[in-house]
């Protein structure tokens, strides 16, 4: 993955999609969808943004929450729309980091 903000764009429709009442087929699809944009996008911060920890962090509870809002993690007494609305959030977090911070060259 060359360019994170195809990515970004992409989980952004993927968590509006989430619903805990999908199949276990999709559930799985849209988790390993999920997967492997945000592992990309974790190489990219990796690879050029000095592995920045809050970027990583951020990919890390996106991840979380997109699993939670599906009922395949722990949601800690939250509904599937407060994990959506929070891996929304982590998201956002993530793009702003990755569109102010310099990328190493």
């Amino acid at each position: 993955m060359d360019d994170w903000k195809p990515a970004t764009a992409f989980l952004r429709e993927l968590i509006a999609d989430l619903d805990p009442e999908r199949s276990v087929l999709e559930k799985a699809a849209l988790l390993g969808g999920a997967s492997t944009l945000l592992d990309g996008l974790r190489q990219i911060v990796e690879d050029r943004f000095n592995d920045n920890t809050y970027a990583q962090e951020k990919i890390n509870n996106t991840m979380s929450h997109i699993a939670a809002a599906l009922g395949l993690d722990s949601t800690n007494g939250h509904g599937p729309e407060q994990h959506r609305s929070w891996a929304l959030g982590d998201l956002g977090s993530l793009e702003s980091v990755l569109g102010r911070v310099s990328p190493k060259e």
